[in-house]
């Protein structure tokens, strides 16, 4: 454990006292989005969850605990109700729903959805 706490980082700063607690208060939606090393993919999750989101009518990532299954196909049907042709939408359910599941995931793992039995 000393090799980690005394080592120096390529003798970089480390942060103060204040951007440690600052850090610590990041929203576990911010840090999901920041991991997505990939533009493009990162671009693409937050456009199906801000469509998801937006159908559902949730602001705030912990709102995610009430989301099930029903409203996730509301969500397919209201898709095919916008005019997307049904080959659309099963070549980019994948994706999709890939989306909504690692970000539940996420948001799950780092509390900010409880777990329940």
């Amino acid at each position: 454990m000393q090799e980690l706490t005394n080592a120096r980082h390529n003798d970089q700063r480390r942060p103060t006292s204040v951007e440690f607690q600052t850090l610590a208060k990041v929203p576990a939606a911010v840090e999901w989005f920041a991991n997505l090393d990939n533009p493009r993919t990162r671009r693409a999750y937050q456009n199906d969850l801000e469509d998801f989101c937006g159908f559902v009518g949730l602001t705030w990532a912990d709102e995610f605990r009430v989301v099930t299954r029903s409203h996730v196909l509301a969500w397919r049907a209201q898709l095919e109700h916008r005019g997307l042709a049904g080959a659309t939408i099963r070549r980019n359910w994948p994706r999709w729903a890939a989306s909504l599941i690692t970000f539940w995931r996420a948001m799950r793992s780092a509390a900010a959805i409880p777990c329940t039995a």
